[in-house]
């Protein structure tokens, strides 16, 4: 009986969106196949699930004319400006440069602090986020993962303008006063190959990247940063001790090294080693479907040409300092081998 109901009301959706989509009214069309595609999931329908997600789809690509584009301004404080230039200026006077890198990399303004930002989004959430049936669509018209979770999306809103103050207002700044004290490819290599935390293969490839990056050719860089990071990542986290090895689910034994994702960076057992706060960064920026989600985009060849730029290239020299600088070598020739500092 309750099949019965089910399918009625399914029918009775997509007529509701196919005649609002003639219309032209995309925008509501969207909404209720997105109500008839959870009905044909529930029901196991799967002629109609092709159906539904396919509407959707299109409505939601259709309705970009019935969004508006909001543009915000804000000026900054000029007491605000002065506290950040003073921060800024401490850093690149750590010292030399090799000394004002592993100052960038452990610096603590220099990411978002994941219970100030938790905090402020249950502070800052408007109201009519908990009364409203939220959707969060990409650019391609796709239903966006945990963009109907209230929360989640509030706090991703607010962990990017955290993240957007650090890119714009400090790492570019800082970025153009390395280069000043002479920070280039060869002298960012030595750097890191000096800290004797990365592996070989990281080692080969990174000063393609470095050299690409410093003659501003951003695409490149940025398609040897990502998955090079990565692979830095899991291998230093492996010599920390944790878990990297993946069993395949097949019949056959077989076993792989895991791709780093969002459900390894809040593991407890990679915020303990890590902490909190630069897993998060790490998710935001390469994995979150509400972030950055830069990692995910590359590999499937969906990474705009404008977010090859200077900024996320920079943001991913970043990440990199910090693992030169976080971590240390303590004992040669052993699994365990380097430890946070």
């Amino acid at each position: 009986m309750d099949d019965e109901k089910d399918r009625n009301e399914l029918k009775e959706k997509i007529l509701k969106a196919d005649q609002l989509a003639a219309g032209g009214d995309n925008f509501s069309a969207a909404f209720y196949y997105k109500e008839a595609l959870g009905l044909a999931r529930k029901l196991n329908d799967a002629a109609a699930i092709r159906e539904c997600k396919k509407k959707m789809v299109t409505a939601n690509q259709n309705s970009d004319s019935q969004f508006k584009e909001l543009s915000v301004e804000q000026e900054i404080p000029k007491e605000a400006m002065e506290v950040i230039n003073k921060s800024i200026a401490s850093i690149l006077g750590a010292g030399d440069l090799e000394k004002v890198l592993i100052s960038v990399g452990r610096h603590p303004e220099l990411y978002p602090h994941f219970d100030g930002v938790e905090k402020n989004t249950q502070k800052t959430m408007p109201i009519t986020y908990r009364v409203a049936t939220l959707s969060t669509i990409s650019e391609k018209g796709h239903l966006v993962e945990g963009g109907a979770d209230p929360t989640r999306h509030w706090f991703a809103q607010m962990y990017g303008i955290s993240q957007g103050i650090i890119n714009q207002l400090y790492l570019g700044k800082i970025f153009d006063g390395l280069e000043k004290m002479g920070l280039n490819a060869d002298t960012l290599y030595a750097h890191l190959k000096n800290s004797k935390i990365f592996p070989e293969n990281f080692l080969k490839l990174i000063p393609a990247g470095l050299e690409r990056y410093f003659e501003k050719d951003y695409v490149s860089a940025m398609h040897i940063f990502i998955p090079q990071f990565e692979n830095a990542f899991i291998f230093i986290s492996e010599r920390m001790g944790l878990d990297i090895i993946a069993l395949n689910r097949t019949a056959e034994l077989s076993t792989n090294t895991k791709a780093l994702s969002m459900a390894h960076l809040t593991s407890e057992p990679f915020e303990k080693a890590w902490g909190k706060n630069f897993c998060q960064q790490v998710s935001f920026i390469l994995f979150d479907p509400l972030g950055y989600k830069l990692r995910h985009k590359l590999a499937h060849g969906e990474i705009a040409a404008e977010e090859c730029n200077r900024t996320n290239s920079s943001l991913m020299i970043y990440l990199f300092l910090v693992l030169a600088a976080r971590v240390k070598t303590i004992k040669e020739n052993s699994p365990e081998n380097v430890e946070k500092v």
